[in-house]
């Protein structure tokens, strides 16, 4: 069989650097989340990743100490794709807001 082209990383990008770039104080958590939101709207050149008044204030809300298991049967994405499936995380997204409204 072949597999297809890519992985899926989005549900378990935060996950994965919280085991194993802040649990191993690699980096701080205060670092990974400025890395996650404005590091990257500064690179692209668009508003975002502050919680400045009148700039987009799309925001995940997230329990840095929770360990869960990987099942991509349950990914909230249509990919199923990836290499972690099984494998045990610590920290989980818990409510995700977009344009002031709550993504399931």
């Amino acid at each position: 069989a072949i597999a297809p082209f890519g992985m899926l990383g989005l549900e378990t990008s935060l996950a994965l650097i919280i085991t194993h770039l802040v649990e191993p104080g690699i980096l701080g958590l205060s670092e990974i989340i400025r890395k996650m939101s404005f590091a990257p709207a500064e690179i692209l050149k668009v508003s975002g990743g502050t919680l400045t008044p009148g700039q987009p204030a799309d925001v995940t809300v997230f329990d840095p100490k929770e360990n869960w298991i990987v099942e991509p049967a349950q990914f909230k994405s249509k990919s199923r794709n990836t290499m972690f499936g099984g494998t045990e995380l610590t920290g989980r997204s818990v409510l995700t807001v977009v344009g002031g409204r709550v993504i399931e």
